[in-house]
């Protein structure tokens, strides 16, 4: 293992709990807005709240998914042999004493090394402009006591206005099998508005990424981008996957480019192993779901990130559009 690896993984394991802690309120957050919906349907809360989690999927899985993207299983198998060595520790006295002051050194290691890469690893998202990107969400309301996201149908509203913001984007988190080559994985995609890449200034490592106007006419063949870690895992960093034909959910999806190395979604912490355009969702969910999320205002499903325009702070009122 390089050092560069051991290092990342170092860092994973002083901000895990951190991680979870922000992962367990982005699943809340979704399970209320998804049971907010069923009530505005005409549901009971419990049993809104008991569809939200059947259309949501399993929590433990969406959590393991997760920490497989971020190679954090070997944290949970770290913690069992600790849970080991420490019932061992206690039948020797002296030789605990000795662990100890050993563990106390290394620990002093680990937090110089940590407040190096704090001070030179750790770095802004790498896009183009990073200090101009922000996250964009609405206000609560009755149903929802956090702020969360934006409706499709606003999104396209907002866009229209000029002085607050160059451009937005908006993306949707998705869980999908992605076959190929007789093997499926289970992978987190975005589902991603046709300005995604170009608002973030991302270029590709090979081939190209999905452009604006692309996917939104009847017809379009659908078509996704791999990320370049997700690419080399699974097929080897093979220049050839582009253009070749994989499967989502069982449906056929050409691949089009791969996404830079340092670049690994918008988003913190749910990093994706692939894209496609929001409007092929309906290439991988039910046709009536697809249309619903890129028509209804009531559905607040969509992740957005705005380009602040040049003097445009956050403090400014423009921003409040309601």
């Amino acid at each position: 293992m390089s050092v560069r690896a051991a290092l990342s993984r170092v860092v994973s394991l002083v901000r895990r709990r951190q991680r979870d802690l922000d992962l367990d309120d982005e699943i809340r957050v979704h399970l209320e807005l998804l049971a907010a919906e069923y009530e505005r349907r005409g549901m009971t809360s419990d049993a809104a709240r008991l569809a939200a989690r059947r259309a949501f999927g399993g929590v433990q899985q969406m959590k393991e998914t997760f920490r497989d993207s971020h190679g954090l299983r070997w944290l949970e198998d770290a913690r069992r042999d600790v849970r080991h060595a420490l019932r061992t520790l206690r039948r020797s006295p002296v030789f605990t004493g000795a662990a100890v002051l050993t563990m106390a050194v290394g620990v002093t290691a680990v937090i110089v090394i940590f407040a190096v890469l704090n001070a030179f690893m750790l770095r802004p998202m790498p896009v183009e402009r990073p200090e101009e990107l922000v996250s964009v969400s609405t206000a609560p309301d009755r149903h929802v006591s956090t702020p969360h996201g934006i409706s499709f149908p606003d999104l396209q509203d907002y866009r229209q206005e000029r002085t607050t913001f160059v451009d937005l984007a908006g993306y949707n988190v998705e869980v999908a099998g992605l076959n190929a080559d007789n093997a499926t994985d289970r992978i987190t995609m975005y589902s991603v508005t046709d300005n995604y890449f170009t608002l973030l200034g991302v270029r590709p490592a090979i081939g190209r990424l999905i452009q604006p106007n692309e996917g939104r006419a009847r017809g379009d063949a659908p078509v996704i981008v791999l990320t370049h870690e997700y690419w080399q895992a699974r097929f080897g960093g093979d220049p050839s996957i582009v253009g070749r034909s994989v499967r989502l959910n069982g449906r056929p999806f050409t691949v089009i480019g791969v996404t830079p190395p340092p670049f690994d979604g918008a988003h913190s912490l749910l990093r994706p192993s692939a894209y496609v355009p929001l409007w092929m969702r309906g290439e991988l969910v039910e046709s009536t779901a697809s249309r619903s999320i890129l028509e209804a205002r009531d559905r607040h499903q969509l992740w957005v990130l705005g380009r602040l325009r040049p003097g445009v702070s956050l403090e400014q009122p423009a921003l409040r559009w309601r």
